[in-house]
């Protein structure tokens, strides 16, 4: 797992994390990139941050697939579903069973 950003950030995480990935290499909807930069006091900031933990899939030089995680101490992770191990089920529903990893 590769640790993107750590909960020091708080409330200002998901902004952050906008601000440094290129969401369409992530997949990402541009509203939901373009809200999450607006910060914490746009009206959809927590919805947008919800689609983006959901969605979100990046796909490096050699093929691996990375997701994202929200760790319990509030820092943030892109892994891989082989490094989630165990955690897969709590993060990834029916629709990712059978997709290329």
């Amino acid at each position: 797992m590769h640790c993107l950003l750590d909960s020091a950030r708080g409330i200002y995480l998901p902004h952050d994390f906008a601000v440094m990935v290129d969401g369409i290499d992530w997949g990402l909807d541009p509203d939901d990139i373009a809200t999450l930069k607006e910060g914490p006091d746009s009206e959809y900031y927590w919805e947008a941050w919800d689609s983006v933990l959901s969605s979100a899939k990046f796909i490096d030089a050699i093929g691996r697939v990375y997701f994202l995680y929200l760790g319990e101490s509030g820092d943030l992770f892109a892994a891989t579903i082989e490094e989630l191990g165990d955690l897969e089920d709590e993060f990834f529903d029916e629709s990712y069973r059978g997709t290329e990893r």
